[in-house]
């Protein structure tokens, strides 16, 4: 059984949408963990509403404590031998679970992650992943190196089915907005092997007023300490190969929060740290930066212009090996 779990929160517009797509899932050995963290729409309401009709599905209402907080709280009450994540505002394809069941099983996977589509408010719809090649098995080095690369997979928990072992010792750290990117590496590292689909199997819907669009600094903060703490772990355990990969993605995001901070007008010298620890681990381990860009794929997004204006703000440029 797959166990779904669903953090709520102020969402009445679009949950009905989220959970009829799992009411219509194809494959049917499956639960749906409502976590309601403290909703003041009628959110709460709702999730009672499909619990009260649907035995498959329960509900939980909780304080306020944030999507990190939900996500582990349904990991608590979870039946499942295996674990997946759909956000309130987004919905799954109807033959998700069949599909990634099939390729989970057939090839004894740990992670199976699936391409998804990108949804818009003008409803314009595109998957994520240009993926030409059939679906892919990968072991554990060769699928984080993916992971890194932003290479038919994201940090992105959604769209994927988990054995729940691998979370042993694993949870969401609570208060942090950029938890998806702090914890994938770490579920990643845990898993023997990882099935990538290149059929999109879930839609991400980007709204004004979700999380991942908001622009102050805490998430801009967060986003750093996470690529930081990723690097640092896959530089222990991984070797020059998977860690050039994680230097980039930590160059890409140090980039990025620079920008932002740039933009907003935010004090430079609170990044300061993580720029400093960049700069040294850059040179200390020699990487070739300027090629670093061409190994994280971001099909969304013209790189080479922001990372040419903030390594000339900056002042990295004496560190890259052309």
């Amino acid at each position: 059984m797959v166990s779904i779990i669903v953090p709520v929160y102020n969402v009445e517009k679009y949950l009905r949408r989220c959970v009829d797509s799992i009411i219509a899932q194809t494959y049917s050995e499956w639960e749906a963990l409502l976590i309601d963290d403290g909703s003041t729409d009628s959110s709460g309401t709702i999730c009672d509403e499909y619990a009260n009709c649907d035995n498959r599905i329960r509900c939980y209402h909780k304080e306020n404590g944030g999507q990190s907080s939900a996500r582990n709280e349904g990991l608590e009450h979870a039946r499942g031998e295996q674990i997946a994540f759909c956000d309130a505002d987004d919905w799954l394809t109807s033959d998700f679970l069949e599909i990634c069941i099939t390729k989970y099983k057939k090839y004894k996977a740990d992670i199976v992650t699936a391409n998804y589509y990108n949804y818009y408010n003008d409803n314009k719809c595109e998957p994520v992943f240009d993926i030409k090649a059939n679906d892919t098995v990968f072991d554990n080095r060769m699928a984080m190196k993916r992971l890194l690369e932003n290479d038919g997979t994201s940090s992105s928990v959604g769209a994927r089915i988990y054995n729940k072992k691998i979370f042993d010792n694993i949870r969401f750290e609570n208060g942090m907005l950029f938890e998806d990117a702090a914890i994938s590496y770490k579920l990643f590292m845990n898993a023997d092997k990882v099935v990538f689909v290149s059929k999109p199997l879930a839609y991400y819907y980007h709204r004004e007023n979700s999380t991942m669009a908001r622009r102050d600094k805490k998430i801009r903060l967060d986003e750093i300490r996470a690529a930081r703490e990723r690097y640092m772990a896959v530089r222990e355990s991984y070797d020059d190969e998977i860690a050039e990969a994680a230097i980039s993605d930590y160059a890409y995001d140090m980039i990025h929060v620079t920008e932002c901070f740039i933009r907003e007008g935010y004090d430079l010298r609170e990044i300061e740290s993580y720029d400093k620890y960049l700069r040294t681990e850059i040179e200390k381990h020699s990487y070739h930066v300027g090629t670093l860009f061409s190994k994280r794929k971001n099909p969304q997004q013209t790189q080479k212009p922001a990372w040419q204006r903030v390594f000339v703000y900056r002042g990295v440029g004496k560190y890259i090996k052309w």
